[in-house]
């Protein structure tokens, strides 16, 4: 996946010539500059404010901003206060700009004039009402350029605003269909265009099936040498399924790389099993382990949420199911069949055959332990929704077969199941090694859909 094009974040600072609008100047410039500071961002901001003189007015000037960020082609814009302004100034900067909306205040500089030099917070609440009240979504921050509440929650909203604009040109391949019987794996492929700008692309799994058995012997060879490598236990593998094993993967990564797909959902059976000869858990597992998220039995939601939290963390997810309960440690058991990425075993790693009917190969070890949030882009049959939660991975062995770690909940452990079962979400949920609730309220502001945090 190649890397996404910065993202276009414009500036506008909006100032009223009876509050101190030099100072509102000087705040504005080292914005710029702090802004400039993150990561994959390219700032979009005016030369100078935009200064509303009641004794002399300057016509024009929206107009000028507006087709400056136009031209500019912005991701989004953040609407700075540097003092307190009118509304009418701000909404006619909004109207043509159809992006997603930050307003900042900076704080007062001092109170030694005996005035209100700024007021800004006064314009941003302003702003706020009539934001709120013409249907525009916005998130706010209260901060000055660089200081430690700007770096957290400007440095948060720069991140998710990344991972919306990001997501508007992401591809996800949906290899077969969901899985027989899977009902709750149903998704509305138009609402995650129309909400997240998702594409969904559909691969037969007879077009699968073919690319696999068509490999050149030399680049399946190569794939067995570095998964043996990758695993510590290889003593029920027949040579048959191995080979089957490294062509599947290959046949989907090639897929995945000829769609420009950064995530797959895989009928992972019966076909898989029954007509290839080998289960795709394992390869669903290398996919993981390279960064590809996997939704086994075509779970496409549950991909493209390890997506989101993939982007979010910088670091692989794992998708599972919830397995069984420790009511004594307040934990679950989240478990799959040998699906997860490699590079999350804190274990011995086995490859094995699958459980069931032993038709192909699974991976098999305790993941690592750590801080997780467990989280679940899914629907409730109609529309969009997301849940999160968070806990710690306990250290877990293999005690039996699979890829599995219990999570101690934060919230009680039934207090989790019951929001899950009694509120229809799926089976599945990624977990993520990093705290990502403050994250995943952001993007489920700045989209649109409604969040459920259990905690």
């Amino acid at each position: 996946m190649a890397t996404l094009p910065p993202l276009r974040l414009g500036l506008a600072c909006l100032a009223r010539s009876r509050f101190d609008y030099q100072a509102a100047r000087d705040v504005y410039h080292r914005s710029v500059a702090a802004l400039k500071q993150f990561p994959n961002v390219e700032v979009i901001a005016p030369d100078d404010l935009i200064l509303d003189d009641a004794d002399h007015p300057t016509p024009g000037l929206i107009a000028q901003a507006i087709d400056f960020f136009q031209r500019a082609q912005i991701d989004a814009l953040i609407v700075q206060n540097g003092t307190f302004t009118l509304g009418d100034l701000t909404l006619d900067l909004i109207d043509p700009l159809k992006v997603p909306l930050i307003l900042w205040a900076p704080l007062e500089p001092d109170w030694t004039s005996g005035r209100l030099r700024l007021n800004s917070l006064v314009g941003l609440n302003v702003n706020s009402s009539h934001f709120y009240k013409t249907g525009r979504a916005f998130r706010y921050l209260i901060a000055n350029p660089g200081d430690a509440t700007f770096q957290d929650e400007m440095g948060r909203l720069v991140r998710v605003l990344g991972l919306v604009r990001g997501l508007r040109r992401t591809k996800i391949a949906m290899v077969g269909t969901r899985a027989q019987g899977f009902f709750d794996l149903a998704f509305n492929e138009m609402e995650l265009r129309a909400k997240l700008g998702v594409e969904v692309v559909t691969v037969g799994l007879g077009e699968v099936f073919d690319r696999a058995r068509a490999l050149p012997a030399q680049a399946v060879d190569e794939t067995k040498t570095r998964v043996r490598a990758l695993i510590d236990d290889l003593s029920e593998v027949p040579p048959e399924k191995e080979d089957l094993q490294a062509r599947a993967y290959l046949a989907l990564r090639q897929v995945a790389e000829q769609t420009n797909a950064s995530a797959v959902a895989v009928k992972c059976w019966p076909e898989f099993p029954f007509q290839y000869g080998v289960a795709a858990c394992s390869t669903v597992a290398l996919l993981n382990d390279e960064m590809i998220p996997g939704g086994c039995e075509g779970d496409l939601e549950g991909a493209l949420t390890s997506l989101i939290v993939q982007r979010l963390a910088n670091n692989i997810p794992f998708l599972a199911d919830i397995s069984a309960l420790d009511r004594d440690r307040n934990a679950l058991l989240l478990w799959h069949n040998g699906c997860a990425a490699l590079r999350l075993a804190a274990t011995r790693k086995h490859l094995f055959t699958h459980f069931q009917a032993n038709r192909g190969l699974t991976v098999g070890f305790g993941l690592v332990p750590g801080r997780v949030t467990l989280a679940r882009l899914g629907n409730d049959g109609k529309n969009l929704r997301l849940f999160v939660t968070t806990g710690e991975a306990l250290p877990t062995e293999m005690f039996i077969r699979g890829t599995l770690s219990w999570v101690k909940t934060d919230a009680p452990v039934k207090r989790v199941l019951d929001e899950i079962i009694y509120g229809g979400w799926e089976h599945h949920l990624a977990m993520s090694y990093a705290d990502l609730v403050a994250d995943l309220r952001e993007f489920a502001a700045l989209t649109g859909i409604p969040l459920t945090h259990v905690a």
